[in-house]
């Protein structure tokens, strides 16, 4: 059942990313008039948000009956994690799409949640850890912040992607008239702040529950912990971050800086990421 509700989600996200996209170029000056009253962006508008909120219904439903099929929370194994975490993503950008109308943020959003129900449908099968640390509380709020914080990660990355790309071609007055589409400046760094300031208190939330963690039943030591590289992806990420809110909010810095810092730190954490992990992850 878990696994039907993750494919049916899937295409359903699939389904929302190609009617985001479509709006780009339905909404493009150069493109022909709509035959009808109403606007060429109007009908595929309304279909991505139909299909994202119909995509989120069911994936939840599919996180709950693993959780049910496996008597564990969703992150006792991979294939529930990446469920949660393609879930966080899908439910960040559908917060930001009620305030701003973004299609160019809603193909990428969207894109990255199809991708990782991807991945989560090729680990259907994955190990489902019974390590008693996973029924301790503290790490469902750590996990659970850590999936909210990289939703919105993910969300700022794409917009600080957009903001270069465009400010490139606005200084190079030229370049590919695809660019012309993507939202205006001032709103994509809007985005990327608002996804910081957000994703901070996050990751300070799921760096200080870990000491609590280690009272209950961890049988590692502790530094098998802060030399794990999931760790050390996190802790990159709240320096970048403090640093990304210091340098704007009292230093004053502005523009194309702040979101090649970004982008870079970005990178960084998930090259971290993506090394062994130690046994403190592998529940995971």
């Amino acid at each position: 059942m878990t696994t039907l509700l993750t494919a049916l989600a899937l295409a359903l996200f699939l389904g929302s990313a190609v009617c985001y996209s479509a709006v780009l170029f339905l909404d493009a000056p150069s493109a022909p008039a709509p035959l009808g009253p109403l606007t060429a962006s109007s009908r595929p508008s309304r279909y991505s948000r139909v299909l994202l909120y119909a995509g989120l219904l069911t994936l939840f439903a599919s996180i709950g009956a693993n959780c049910i099929a496996s008597g564990h929370s969703p992150f006792a194994s991979e294939y529930g994690t990446m469920l949660v975490g393609a879930f966080g993503t899908a439910a960040v950008f559908a917060v930001w799409d009620r305030k701003t109308r973004m299609p160019a943020v809603g193909g990428v959003a969207m894109l990255m949640s199809c991708l990782a129900l991807t991945g989560a449908l090729l680990r259907t099968h994955s190990h489902v850890a019974k390590d008693p640390l996973i029924r301790n509380p503290l790490v469902t709020v750590h996990v659970l912040a850590i999936v909210a914080a990289y939703g919105l990660i993910l969300v700022a990355a794409a917009s600080a992607g957009m903001y270069l790309m465009q400010d490139r071609q606005l200084k190079s007055r030229s370049g590919a008239p695809f660019l012309r589409l993507l939202p205006p400046l001032t709103r994509l760094d809007t985005i990327v702040f608002q996804c910081v300031s957000y994703a901070f208190p996050l990751l300070t939330l799921s760096l200080v529950v870990i000491p609590m963690i280690f009272r209950g039943d961890m049988k590692e030591p502790a530094s098998a912990w802060f030399v794990d590289s999931r760790f050390v992806s996190t802790a990159i990420l709240w320096f970048l971050f403090s640093t990304y809110l210091g340098g704007r909010l009292i230093i004053g810095w502005r523009g194309v800086r702040l979101q090649v810092i970004l982008l870079i730190g970005i990178a960084i954490a998930f090259a971290a990421y993506a090394l062994p992990t130690a046994s403190a992850h592998r529940f995971n």
